[in-house]
């Protein structure tokens, strides 16, 4: 995957670090309530009955065993000299939970998701090579089969569960003990073969890393990294940053060294990252009862209602449905001061062209190629998984069909037709929106059907989120351009293509990837993943 992210002051700090990074947990004696005696696991639960009864030990319906963890408190952190892993700080986890009692397995994650990505195979082998978005979608998956919200666990969640009461380096003591966990191996092995921690759960030291729920940060950043021995502020049920550069990993792993799979360990990963090493084990809330109820998002329905009353002279319906609105000449300034390779610069257009209202959806897209890439299948979600060459030679198919020159935006134009004749950091306003687009917020880490969000200005959908969309040009700083152009030429001569617009993973506040000048670029031959596609133009003569 090739991303040029736009970090903060502080992230980029962040980059400069080790990518692993280390946090450390001190149990405070008297002050965690929890009682996690084992029982016998309970029999299955019954179709319709979703429930669950107070036992310590559930099992559900791909025979994966949870168990109750109660309410408690604990000092996260660590007296350290890893700055990441100060201050120590009181946490308080208000609400019981469930826990897988071990990673879930290959046999269970094929169960239902269809398919074994794993580099090392056996049925009782944790799952590995899975992304955290992988992750996420086995518990959608999951919570629809059996209409209970399973989740990751949060990292406050993962740690309290692992040090399950303890205070020491590892869950067993201070002393690598090769009965408990499975390090510095040449591969994984079956779950469950490793003694348990106080509390019954098996592997949450060595095996697979396993994905939490948060995105990566350091603790506090309130108090100086150089006083040690600092208490940070308590907290209560935390859920991590609001978004960040990766996401959470505890628990080392069977290739790692036995230092990385003690219990205060944590490392992050990017959401889409897929490595022999990581794998994941899964959460349920102890108080589920009745169905997981999807809500239809009203916002929703009024924007497909916009979209399909979409009609008049500025608007082209083509031979595949595709309807392409016009744009006008004009100029305005691209650009912005607060993000990387986005120094501005005045453009002028002096000819009108057409752009799809919606970026190029996946039935569009098999009805011209015969074929269909995509990770998330639906016919009005947008194509996915496609390189620059695919987004180009659907264009070339296209013209050929119609006998009109369809093409990819120059960046120029994108940018353009996404600002709307708006200055501000979204076509929308300065501040998130989630009603004009899918992110990392709302989306649940899947794409969309187009169409459903609220369009800018001149009527166009998904400008920010949903997926990447290629550009027709290389990537290049603008500093390097002419301060003024009049419909600028591409570049031929660099070694990425531009994406525009952000997707359904990327966060939404800030310095994002989806403003209306956030850019980044990828190698054309790639097909960089599920959350890039692309949408056409069409000259206007």
């Amino acid at each position: 995957m090739y991303c040029i992210v736009i970090p903060s002051a502080r992230r980029s700090l962040l980059l400069q670090c080790t990518f692993a990074a280390l946090v450390c947990c001190i149990f405070v004696p008297g002050t965690c309530s929890a009682d996690n005696s084992k029982q016998a696991a309970l029999p299955l639960l019954q179709e319709g009955n979703n429930e669950l009864d107070e036992g310590d030990v559930f099992t559900n319906s791909i025979g994966m065993k949870l168990e109750l963890i109660k309410p408690g408190s604990f000092m996260m952190g660590a007296v350290s000299d890893a700055d990441n892993e100060n201050p120590v700080h009181k946490v308080t986890l208000t609400k019981p939970f469930y826990i897988g009692v071990c990673e879930v397995t290959q046999q269970q994650y094929e169960k239902v998701m269809g398919t074994n990505p794993s580099r090392y195979k056996g049925p009782r082998y944790p799952v590995d090579t899975v992304s955290w978005i992988d992750a996420h979608e086995f518990c959608q998956r999951l919570s629809e089969v059996e209409n209970r919200p399973y989740r990751l666990p949060t990292e406050a969640e993962w740690e309290y569960a692992c040090r399950s009461g303890t205070a020491t380096e590892y869950y067993w003591g201070d002393e690598l003990d090769a009965r408990y966990a499975w390090t510095d191996d040449s591969n994984p092995h079956d779950v469950g073969t490793k003694l348990p921690n106080a509390w019954g759960l098996h592997d949450m030291s060595g095996n697979v890393w396993e994905w939490c729920a948060d995105w990566y940060d350091w603790y506090d950043t309130s108090h100086p990294y150089d006083d040690r021995t600092t208490q940070g502020d308590p907290q209560s049920d935390p859920k991590g940053p609001s978004n960040g550069q990766g996401r959470v990993l505890r628990g080392g792993s069977w290739r790692n060294i036995a230092w990385c799979s003690r219990s205060a360990y944590r490392r992050r990963g990017f959401p889409l990252s897929q490595q022999s090493g990581y794998g994941f084990r899964i959460v349920l809330d102890s108080k589920t009862t009745g169905a997981v109820h999807l809500q239809i998002d009203p916002i929703s329905e009024r924007a497909k209602r916009l979209y399909n009353e979409l009609d008049g002279h500025d608007v082209l319906t083509n031979s595949v449905g595709m309807k392409l609105k016009l744009i006008k000449p004009g100029s305005f300034v691209m650009g912005s001061w607060s993000g990387h390779n986005q120094t501005p610069v005045r453009k002028t257009l002096t000819k009108s062209f057409y752009i799809g209202v919606c970026e190029v959806t996946q039935q569009q897209y098999e009805k011209v190629m015969g074929a269909n890439p995509s990770r998330f299948n639906g016919s009005r979600r947008p194509v996915d998984s496609v390189s620059w060459n695919d987004a180009n030679e659907f264009c070339r198919r296209l013209s050929e069909t119609e006998n009109r020159p369809y093409r990819l935006p120059a960046e120029v134009e994108w940018e353009c037709a996404c600002r709307a004749g708006t200055t501000t950091d979204y076509y929308w306003g300065n501040k998130p929106d989630d009603r004009y687009a899918w992110t990392e917020h709302n989306s649940s880490y899947i794409v969309h059907d187009v169409g459903t969000r609220l369009p800018n200005a001149w009527g166009l959908h998904d400008m920010s989120g949903n997926v990447w969309e290629w550009c027709a040009d290389m990537y290049v700083d603008y500093s390097r351009r002419r301060t003024s152009q009049n419909d600028p030429k591409r570049r031929s001569n660099e070694p990425f293509r531009v994406l525009r617009g952000g997707s359904w993973y990327d966060a939404l506040g800030g310095l994002t990837m989806c403003r209306s000048t956030s850019r980044t670029g990828g190698p054309q031959v790639s097909r960089l993943g599920h959350h890039v596609g692309f949408r056409i133009v069409l000259d206007s003569n």
